[in-house]
């Protein structure tokens, strides 16, 4: 009896280390969905009056660190990196190629992480 009751305490342990693990992936892709969502909140509030400049930096820093955390395994959660997925693509395209500077887009080392999840998520 003792063996049955340890054995389901250790699934029980192992259960919950599993659904902590997943709660956290969660909560990091929530955070930066947050910052994205204010950083678009703030240019459509401040339109002309602010640096875009400043502005696209914040933006592709958030889009790295959110890639970081996919190629690291951070967030490995297929729900997650589906829902995301084609946000990195669309704003890849439709925005970090049209707003960085050529000299961003070309160096191999900056927003190094969002350059690598977008050629893996492009061309599924």
């Amino acid at each position: 009896m003792a063996g049955l009751a340890t054995f389901g305490a250790l699934v029980f342990a192992g259960y919950t280390l599993i659904r902590v693990r997943l709660t956290e992936q969660v909560r990091l892709a929530e955070g930066i969905r947050r910052d994205l969502n204010a950083l678009d909140r703030e240019l459509m509030s401040n339109g002309d009056n602010m640096n875009i400049k400043l502005w696209d930096q914040s933006y592709f820093n958030q889009l790295d660190w959110l890639c970081l955390l996919i190629r690291k395994k951070e967030i490995k959660a297929d729900f997650l990196k589906k829902y995301f997925a084609p946000s990195i693509v669309k704003d890849y395209e439709d925005i970090f190629l049209k707003h960085a500077s050529q000299k961003d887009i070309e160096d191999p080392k900056t927003y190094e992480n969002f350059k690598e999840v977008y050629e893996k998520l492009k061309d599924p």
